[in-house]
């Protein structure tokens, strides 16, 4: 298809791309909104739900800002990805307490496999999260 084809190609991938930043600022923006209790969603007009509009163009205008550094995306990918799973094992204990109160939980409280398994599971995700960092100096950010 020549000009035209690649034409075709590029236009589909600008568009893509972009539907894919613009989904995932309102992904962050429709957390917040739920967290802080605001207004939001597709049937509020963008006047109704002003912190939630602004939220995602702050976000979308971030993601610019960090693409314009020039940093290489994969690289902070892989950054992030090991700071989550340092903080894995500080989202996953309340859990694991909570599913064992019966004040919150009531019949549905854990029982003894799941509490085992639980916990042992709770040891795998400290192990990883502690050796993350230092593997991560070692391997030179993965690079050996």
């Amino acid at each position: 298809m020549g000009q035209v084809g690649l034409l075709l190609a590029l236009v589909g991938i600008l568009f893509a791309v972009g539907g894919a930043a613009i989904e995932t600022s309102f992904s962050g923006a429709y957390n917040t909104a739920q967290f802080f209790g605001w207004r939001w969603g597709k049937k509020e007009r963008p006047a109704a739900a002003s912190r939630f509009t602004l939220t995602w163009v702050v976000i979308f205008t971030l993601a610019l800002l960090v693409v314009m550094t020039g940093y290489d995306p994969v690289k902070l990918t892989e950054y992030s990805v090991i700071f989550s799973v340092v903080a894995l094992p500080l989202t996953y204990l309340p859990i694991l307490l909570i599913a064992n109160d019966r004040t919150y939980m009531g019949s549905n409280v854990n029982g003894r496999l799941a509490n085992v398994l639980g916990v042992l599971y709770f040891v795998v995700i400290v192990a990883i999260s502690l050796a993350a960092i230092p593997l991560l100096i070692v391997t030179n950010g993965g690079q050996g």
